[in-house]
C-alpha cells in the first residue's frame, strides 16, 4: 500500500520484522530515522511509542533541534558528520532537503520516496529485514529532475546507527597471500576512515566489518556485522553524530566526475547488508551464511553437491605440455578428484606473466593438438572440466594490445604503471565488451567446460577512458559481463578470483559459485585466513586446496595431516607442487577425498561456530548439521603455547540434552578412536581436552548424536 504525502508527519512510524528481528522507523526533519533495530518486539507494540521513546535531544551549544541521523543525513538539514548525499551542478554544491512525499510498505520492507524541487532530485530509499536469514538491507536510488547534469559525489549504502556502548570494531584487512586478517579498533572521538581506491574489492581493504560491545568475541557480548556488495572502490566509515552516536556508514568511492546524472537518469547505490547479535558475533556470521546461501547464490549452486577440485597451477606453472597434463589429469583421477581445472598458461605466447595474455588461442607448442585430447581425457576419467581464464586483462606482449591499443583502460597521455605486466580492457567500450564474451563463450562451447576460473590479477590505475572517470562503469560492465556469460551457459560454474581473496563480496559471488580465497596454501596462514573470510562466507564456497608439503609462497614445511584438517573446512581442493606425493601420502589424499564426500551434504549446509578459547594461538571451528545430528570440530594450535598443556576446546550448537558419541579422527589414515559419550550441554560449556599438540598441527573430532 501507499501511504499518502498528508499522512506523513512527525509523529508518524512504521515497523518491519522477521522472526528474529524487528525494525521500527520514523520521520526526522521529513527524513525516515532508523530509531530500532534488534531482537523482535511484540506484534502490539506500537511503532509510534518506539520512536518517541528513542527520540534523542538537541546538543547544548549547538543547533536549536537534534541532529537528522536519517537513512540519507543531509548537510542541509544540519547534520555535521559525514553526509549520506553529496551532490553539485555547474561546479557548485547543492544543499539538499529532501522530504518523504509517499511510502511504500509491506511487512518486511519499507520504501520511502522523497524529494527536492529546489534542488531538482528525486530519491527512494528502500530498507528492508530478509526473513530467511533476519539480516537488514538497505538500497537508495537517485534521479535527477533538472534538465542540467547532476553531479554525484558520494550516495551512501547504508548509514546505520550503532548502539551507544558499541566500542569495539573488527576490520579485516591484510594483503596479497594474507587476506581477511582481523584487526580491532576503537571507536574514538573523530570518524575512523577506510578507504580502497584499488578498483577491485581488494586484498587489504574488505567492504565490511564487524562493530560491537566492549571486547564483543565469537560467544559474548552485542555485534553488528555490516558489509558492502560492490567490486570496485568503495568507503567504510566509523563517525559519531554531534550527540555521540555511534554509527557505520559505507558506499562507492566514486572519482570526481565518475558519476554524473543526465535529465532524468538515476542511479542505484549498491546494497548493503547487515546481521545482529546479543551473543557473539557467531550469530551474525551465520545470519549472514544464510543470507548468502538464500539471496545471493544461485539456488543451484547452493543445492548441488562441491565437487573435489584438482587445481594445475603449482604443479606446472606455465611450463604446460599435453604429455604433462595428461599426466595430472591421471593424477587428479588416481586422487579421488571430481573437477580438473587447467591453469593459466594453456594460451599462444604464454611463456610467463608478461606474455600472451588476451590471447585466447590454444598454444599450439604446448598443444599441438589443441585441448580436446586434454578434456576428452578428463571426460573419460569421469571429472568435470574446468578452465582459468583472466578475460579483463592483456600483457603488451599480445596480439590484442598490438592490433588494439586504444582498447585498454588508461589516461592517454600518462604512462600508466603495470600490476604483473598487465593493462585492463575497457570493457566499457562496446567493441571491447562484444570481443571478450565472444571469446569467453567460444572458449567455452569448444570445449564444453563445466568450469571457469575467472581471475583478475592487477588493480586499476588511471581508470578513465574518453567518457571521463569509468572506475564504477568498468566494475558495473564486469557484472553485465558475467551475467551475459552465465545468461548464454545456465550450467557453467565460476570462480571467482582475484589474485586470491581481491574480489570477494556479494556482488561479485553473486556472479559466480565459488570464491577463491587466497593463493597461499600455507596451512599456518590459512587458518586465520579462512576464519576472516568466514564470517561473511559460508564455508562451500570458500575455495581450500590441499598444497604441497613446502609451501611455495613461505617456504614453510608442513605435514600433511595439518595440510588437510585445514582444507577439509572449505571446499576441498589438491594442488600439488612439482614435487611427486609419497604412496603414504597419496593413500592419505585418497582418504581425505573419500571422507570429504561422504560428510560434504550436511557439511556444506551445516552452521558455523568459532568458540572462544583462552590460548590465542589456538583456533577452535565447529561445523554443525542443520538438524544438530552431527558435527565437527577443528582445534588448531599455530603457535607455541604459552603453558604447557591447552584448555579443554569446547563444541558449541548442539543440542543440548541429547547425547553425542565423540570420536577422533585420525587425518593419516581417517579412522575414529572412540573418546566419550556426552551431553551436547557438557560438550558446549566443558568441551574437551585436547592431548599435547606441537605448533602448526591441528585436531579433528566427529560427532554424532545418539537415536
Amino acid at each position: 500500500m501507499m501511504t499518502a504525502s498528508a499522512d506523513l508527519g512527525t509523529d508518524s512510524a512504521w515497523r518491519i520484522d522477521s522472526a528474529k528481528s524487528s525494525g521500527i522507523l520514523t520521520l526526522q526533519r521529513g527524513m525516515p530515522r532508523l530509531c530500532y533495530w534488534g531482537n523482535p518486539l511484540e506484534r502490539g507494540i506500537s511503532p509510534e511509542a518506539i520512536a518517541r521513546l528513542t527520540r534523542r535531544p538537541a546538543v547544548p551549544g549547538a543547533l536549536d533541534e537534534p541532529e537528522a541521523l536519517t537513512l540519507v543525513p543531509e548537510a542541509g538539514t544540519g547534520y555535521g558528520a559525514h553526509p549520506g548525499l553529496v551532490v553539485s551542478r555547474d561546479g557548485e554544491t547543492l544543499t539538499t532537503q529532501l522530504q518523504v512525499t509517499g511510502v511504500d510498505i509491506d511487512e518486511h520492507r519499507l520504501a520511502f520516496d522523497s524529494e527536492d524541487l529546489l534542488a531538482g532530485v528525486r530519491m527512494r530509499m528502500t530498507i528492508g529485514i530478509d526473513p530467511d536469514s533476519h539480516t537488514l538491507y538497505t538500497e537508495n536510488t537517485l534521479i535527477n529532475l533538472a534538465s542540467e547534469p547532476l553531479a554525484l559525489h558520494w550516495l551512501t549504502s547504508m548509514t546505520l546507527p550503532l548502539p551507544d556502548n558499541h566500542t569495539d570494531c573488527l576490520l579485516l584487512s591484510g594483503r596479497w597471500a594474507q587476506e581477511f586478517q582481523m584487526h580491532r579498533v576503537q571507536h574514538g572521538v573523530s570518524a575512523h576512515l577506510m578507504d580502497n581506491r584499488r578498483g577491485r574489492t581488494s586484498h587489504d581493504r574488505f567492504p565490511g566489518l564487524i562493530s560491537g560491545s566492549s571486547g564483543f568475541s565469537a560467544e559474548r557480548g552485542q555485534a553488528i556485522a555490516a558489509h558492502l556488495a560492490w567490486s570496485g572502490n568503495h568507503r567504510l566509515l566509523l563517525d559519531r553524530a554531534r550527540d555521540g552516536q555511534p554509527l557505520v556508514q559505507m558506499g562507492v568511492l566514486a572519482n570526481i566526475g565518475e558519476l554524473t546524472l543526465r535529465a532524468g537518469q538515476r542511479w542505484t547505490a549498491p546494497r548493503a547488508y547487515a546481521a545482529h547479535s546479543g551473543a557473539g558475533y557467531n550469530v551474525c556470521m551465520q545470519r549472514l551464511h544464510t543470507l548468502v546461501r538464500r539471496r545471493i547464490l544461485r539456488a543451484e549452486s547452493f543445492a548441488k553437491p562441491r565437487p573435489v577440485h584438482f587445481n594445475t597451477w603449482e604443479a606446472m606453472y606455465f611450463a604446460q605440455s599435453e604429455q604433462r597434463t595428461l599426466a595430472l589429469v591421471e593424477e587428479a583421477r588416481s586422487l579421488g578428484a571430481e573437477r580438473f581445472v587447467l591453469d593459466d598458461g594453456w594460451f599462444e605466447g604464454r611463456i610467463d606473466d608478461a606474455s600472451g595474455l588476451g590471447n585466447w588461442r590454444v598454444c599450439s607448442t604446448k598443444y599441438p593438438n589443441g585441448l580436446e585430447p586434454i578434456f576428452a581425457a578428463v571426460e573419460s576419467a569421469g571429472m568435470q572440466k574446468g578452465l582459468w581464464i583472466e578475460p579483463e586483462m592483456v600483457n603488451a606482449d599480445s596480439d590484442v594490445y598490438r592490433e588494439h591499443p586504444d582498447w585498454i583502460l588508461a589516461e592517454r597521455s600518462r604512462v600508466q604503471p603495470l600490476g604483473r605486466h598487465q593493462y585492463a580492457l575497457n570493457l566499457c567500450r562496446d567493441d571491447v565488451f562484444a570481443n571478450l564474451l565472444e571469446n569467453i563463450s567460444d572458449v567455452v562451447a569448444r570445449y564444453g567446460l563445466d568450469y571457469l576460473k575467472w581471475d583478475m590479477n592487477r588493480d586499476l590505475v588511471h581508470a578513465t577512458d574518453d567518457l571521463g572517470g569509468a572506475g564504477v562503469r568498468w566494475v558495473e560492465a564486469f557484472y553485465r559481463l558475467a551475467d551475459c556469460v552465465r545468461e548464454r551457459f545456465s550450467a557453467l560454474e565460476i570462480e571467482i578470483c582475484a589474485s586470491g581473496g581481491a574480489r570477494a563480496d556479494y556482488a561479485a559471488l553473486a556472479r559466480g559459485d565459488r570464491i577463491w580465497t587466497s593463493d597461499n596454501h600455507d596451512p599456518h596462514d590459512r587458518q586465520r585466513i579462512q576464519n576472516g573470510f568466514s564470517l561473511f562466507f559460508p564455508p562451500e564456497i570458500m575455495g581450500s586446496h590441499i598444497g604441497s608439503a613446502t609451501s611455495e609462497i613461505t617456504g614453510r614445511h608442513h605435514a600433511l595431516a595439518f595440510r588437510v584438517a585445514t582444507a577439509l573446512i572449505g571446499h576441498l581442493g589438491i594442488e600439488p607442487s612439482r614435487e611427486a606425493l609419497t604412496e603414504d601420502e597419496r593413500a592419505s589424499v585418497v582418504r581425505a577425498c573419500r571422507w570429504f564426500k561422504d560428510n560434504r551434504s550436511w557439511l556444506h549446509s551445516s552452521s558455523s561456530y568459532f568458540a572462544d578459547h583462552p590460548e590465542p594461538s589456538v583456533i577452535v571451528r565447529c561445523q554443525v548439521a542443520t538438524d544438530r545430528s552431527r558435527a565437527l570440530m577443528v582445534v588448531a594450535l599455530l603457535d607455541t603455547p604459552m603453558h604447557g598443556v591447552i584448555a579443554p576446546a569446547r563444541c558449541l550448537g548442539l543440542q543440548a540434552n541429547a547425547v553425542y558419541e565423540v570420536n577422533a579422527l585420525d587425518v593419516d589414515d581417517f579412522s575414529a578412536r572412540e573418546v566419550a559419550a556426552l551431553s551436547g550441554e557438557i560438550l558446549g560449556q566443558v568441551g574437551l581436552q585436547p592431548a599435547i599438540m606441537r605448533p602448526d598441527s591441528a585436531l579433528l573430532y566427529e560427532f554424532t548424536r545418539r537415536q
